[in-house]
């Protein structure tokens, strides 16, 4: 018969005792550190170490940083934790001149705004000051420029309406670098209203044109200007009305034209 080895209960029990008690001090370094960890996070919510300390806007030009971060409600003391990006971009781009806006959070405390603005078509004269009118349409008269702006062209003689609006369509259609060739844009003859317009271009030329397709018929002005500059000629009227045709300004003309 075999001898089974017989452990008495006398040297089990400080064996148990050494495991309870390592494992009471697992759970008590376990607690210690969640509560420790609660205790950290609950002072970076509540202390200044979690604010907003970088606030960066991007891409304004004629709107003010100021303006961007009163419209995302966001500033040096908001919270990074608190900043909801998908509600500043909306909030953003409830400004009339905002296009695009894109939120960003880094932590730990910045926050990037990057904006797009509708670009400017035009400027609408009234008076002493140049309202500024957008791709979109829109007219900017909380905002106007007092200095005369070289951004854009310079409209005379319309008032807000249908024929405006139909204005600021066809230059929304055009390049850009073609509409900036354009100085001013007036009525040709404001007895007859406003579908009939002229441009004053910056290199001297007059172009004579429908308002409804100005932005087709414009397609057709670089190339005559390459053909008036290989035959030199001089200052004249690029009749688009009907088709495309050139005449020279008459002396007394030139006088006049530059008399306005």
């Amino acid at each position: 018969m075999t001898d089974k080895k017989v452990i008495h209960l006398d040297d089990r029990i400080p064996k148990l005792k050494e495991r309870r008690r390592q494992k009471a001090n697992r759970r008590l370094i376990i607690y210690s550190t969640i509560f420790f960890l609660l205790i950290a996070v609950l002072v970076y919510l509540v202390s200044p170490i979690s604010n907003v300390r970088h606030l960066v806007v991007k891409g304004n030009h004629h709107i003010s940083a100021d303006a961007v971060k009163k419209a995302a409600h966001l500033s040096e003391k908001s919270k990074i934790w608190d900043v909801n990006a998908a509600k500043a971009e909306a909030d953003i781009k409830k400004l009339i001149m905002v296009k695009e806006a894109d939120v960003r959070k880094q932590f730990p405390a910045t926050v990037d705004i990057r904006i797009t603005e509708y670009r400017r078509i035009a400027y609408l004269k009234n008076g002493d000051v140049y309202i500024p009118i957008l791709e979109n349409g829109a007219i900017v008269k909380q905002d106007p420029e007092q200095i005369l702006p070289t951004d854009a062209p310079i409209i005379h003689g319309f008032k807000e309406g249908a024929a405006l609006e139909s204005l600021a369509k066809q230059l929304t259609r055009m390049p850009p670098a073609l509409v900036h060739t354009i100085s001013e844009i007036l009525p040709a003859d404001e007895a007859k209203g406003e579908d009939l317009i002229v441009l004053y271009m910056n290199g001297g030329q007059q172009v004579l044109a429908e308002n409804g397709t100005l932005a087709d018929k414009m397609k057709l002005y670089p190339g005559i200007m390459t053909i008036l500059s290989e035959d030199k000629k001089g200052r004249g009227v690029i009749d688009l009305t009907m088709g495309a045709s050139w005449r020279p300004l008459s002396e007394s003309k030139d006088k006049k034209t530059s008399g306005k």
